[in-house]
């Protein structure tokens, strides 16, 4: 099995590749320039300024295109819209297209759950992917709209397309504003962690489990002989607050400082129950 993998030195990316060597499978993994790559579990890396410069023949021979490159993640940064859904849609759709000119049959698309946004509001249910995407940011709003253009592509080309939305990941490899970073951080200088009142129900899931999850779908759409398109949320089934999560890491990490509850306002649009339907999953088969 040949890979194609865009966003591999990411939280769920660096383990996905840690995944892939071990299994002593074949992965072409792309990054930018100005992308830091700690990990060398690859075959071969295509270093270039930007993803549109992939072309054909680098794409060429891929048995399974693997998409998990975006733009705009780490949310508590300032970010230019356009270039969040330049890079998300629209740059990512050209490359997607790029690979199906170019003989690519099978496609892992990446998602998130920040796709379903104000939904999580409207239901005390687990949400399902026949929910419906009502995004309350600008990187939701540009992942629901490529995942949906990825439909229409399956459609359209005939090509085999899982949609893959992860709930929330968390792990060594993701930005230092992150809530994991953060409080290892603050573990490691021994001060105290402000937070919220904690109370917003996520399912959390390590970005080795969640890498996992992901290498489970790799092999399942290798091995599926019929064209298919399939969406499904990814995510381990343990939900706890927010709280429960920080005052977890805190006592295991054996910290000195006080978690100092109720400090910080919620954000706004917060979510405060974001727990996937792990049981529905869409399937059709392409015609």
């Amino acid at each position: 099995m040949k890979l194609f993998i865009t966003g591999a030195n990411g939280t769920i990316g660096s383990e996905l590749c840690k995944i892939c060597y071990s299994n002593k499978i074949f992965n072409k993994i792309f990054l930018r320039k100005n992308s830091i790559c700690n990990h060398k579990l690859y075959k071969e890396k295509l270093v270039l300024d930007d993803i549109s410069e992939v072309n054909f023949e680098e794409l060429r021979g891929t048995d399974v295109f693997v998409h998990l490159a975006s733009a705009g993640v780490d949310q508590t940064k300032e970010a230019d819209p356009n270039e969040i859904f330049d890079f998300n849609v629209l740059k990512s759709l050209e490359l997607l297209l790029k690979a199906i000119k170019a003989g690519v049959k099978k496609f892992i698309i990446v998602g998130s759950f920040f796709e379903y946004g104000k939904t999580a509001n409207l239901t005390n249910k687990d949400i399902s992917v026949t929910d419906p995407l009502i995004p309350t940011s600008i990187y939701g709003a540009s992942k629901a709209a490529f995942t949906s253009a990825c439909i229409g592509l399956a459609y359209s080309y005939g090509v085999s397309v899982y949609i893959l939305r992860p709930f929330y990941v968390y792990g060594e490899n993701e930005s230092k504003n992150r809530l994991y970073k953060s409080l290892l951080s603050k573990i490691k200088s021994g001060e105290d962690f402000h937070l919220t009142e904690g109370s917003q129900i996520r399912d959390f899931s390590s970005s080795e489990e969640m890498a996992t999850l992901i290498f489970e779908e790799i092999f399942k759409i290798y091995k599926e002989n019929e064209k298919k398109l399939k969406i499904k949320n990814l995510g381990s089934g343990r939900s706890m607050s927010i709280y429960e999560f920080a005052k977890k890491i805190w006592i295991e990490n054996k910290a000195k400082g006080k978690l100092i509850k109720g400090s910080l306002p919620y954000r706004n649009n917060e979510s405060m129950r974001s727990v996937p339907n792990l049981e529905l999953i869409f399937e059709d088969d392409i015609k």
